[in-house]
């Protein structure tokens, strides 16, 4: 027991110096960042005014832009995947792993495509309520193609979820099920939950950086661009989620 105490303050120890020195280099980083910010807080905020502004007037452009090139792209690939399974004769084990792969970044591609709608939806509409200039066609035509979009991001993921289930007689549940999630995980073999549960673990350590980065550019942005604070609680309130549902869940699964 001695041994094994030594051994963890010697792991302490040597970890300590460079948690330290990373300390050190981010209060030089930041302390540069506000003197910055200080200097040349007024330039930034008419800056962040001025490409605001522009990004709204654009918005419905860049809204049909990116529903056309993701959409497209999604489909692409689902009749590749289509083809593939269709020529497979069932033995060859290389074609399976291809379709996957296909699937794979066709489900991608439709994710960020329905999050980047959301986000344009949240933009463009920013100032409708209290900007009188903001035409009521300007208004339906974003909520109209935000409602397309949606709709045909689900009906692609509902296509590559059908594939999937084609290939694997296994695999149960419906996209449009709201318990979907839950009937697909309880469908996959032990492999496939390893999988998931490494996936979800990568996407659980980089969230945790993303959350502390966010929440820094978010509090900067109030300081010195005139942002309101509620981003930053926003912010603050999701990771306070994630991290309780994670050590909930961790407290469950040891008893």
């Amino acid at each position: 027991m001695t041994n094994r105490r030594e051994e963890i303050k010697r792991e302490n120890k040597k970890s300590l110096k460079v948690f330290i020195i990373v300390l050190i280099a981010g209060g030089i980083v930041g302390g540069f960042i506000g003197g910055f910010g200080v200097r040349f807080g007024d330039d930034m905020k008419n800056a962040a005014g001025l490409l605001a502004q522009n990004m709204t007037q654009r918005i419905p452009y860049i809204m049909v832009a990116a529903l056309i090139i993701f959409c497209v792209a999604a489909w692409i690939l689902y009749r590749q995947s289509k083809g593939l399974q269709t020529t497979w004769d069932g033995e060859n084990e290389e074609t399976p792993v291809q379709i996957d792969v296909k699937i794979g970044y066709g489900l991608w591609i439709a994710s960020m495509n329905q999050i980047f709608s959301f986000f344009c939806f949240a933009v463009g509409l920013s100032d409708s309520i209290t900007h009188e200039a903001v035409h009521l066609r300007y208004v339906l035509f974003i909520v109209v193609v935000f409602a397309v979009n949606n709709f045909l991001t689900i009906f692609i993921q509902q296509k590559f979820v059908d594939l999937t289930k084609e290939m694997n007689p296994e695999k149960s549940g419906s996209v449009y099920d709201l318990k979907f999630q839950n009937k697909w995980m309880d469908s996959c073999d032990e492999a496939e939950k390893m999988q998931i549960f490494q996936a979800g673990w990568s996407a659980f350590r980089v969230m945790n950086i993303v959350y502390v980065v966010s929440w820094m550019v978010t509090y900067l942005a109030n300081e010195f661009l005139g942002m309101d604070i509620f981003a930053c609680i926003i912010v603050v309130i999701l990771w306070a989620v994630q991290t309780s549902v994670y050590c909930a869940k961790t407290i469950q699964l040891s008893r």
